[in-house]
């Protein structure tokens, strides 16, 4: 896991709020993932985040970029299957 917001700054994050964060994390791919081919060369699978969170460890908001990341699929699955066409005000 590592922040590249000191390397992007210049020419991705200059039009960015103040305070914005890039961090980038690897991961094995799943058995039958279908890889990119940059993901493809050396076997590792990219993730990357952006946060204005301006402290706290890398560590602490990729778990809480995972956690939240399961809420969104779990919310979209649930309007797949039906929970959207529920009245509500």
């Amino acid at each position: 896991m590592a922040e590249l917001s000191d390397l992007l700054a210049p020419r991705l994050l200059g039009k960015w709020p103040a305070g914005m964060r890039v961090v980038v994390r690897r991961e094995r791919p799943h058995p039958g993932a279908q890889l990119s081919q940059f993901e493809e060369g050396d076997g590792w699978r990219y993730q990357a985040f952006v946060t204005n969170t301006t402290t706290g460890h890398l560590a602490f908001l990729e778990a809480r970029h995972r956690a939240h990341a399961r809420v969104e699929d779990r919310i979209r699955h649930a309007k797949d299957s039906g929970l959207g066409r529920f009245p509500s005000r």
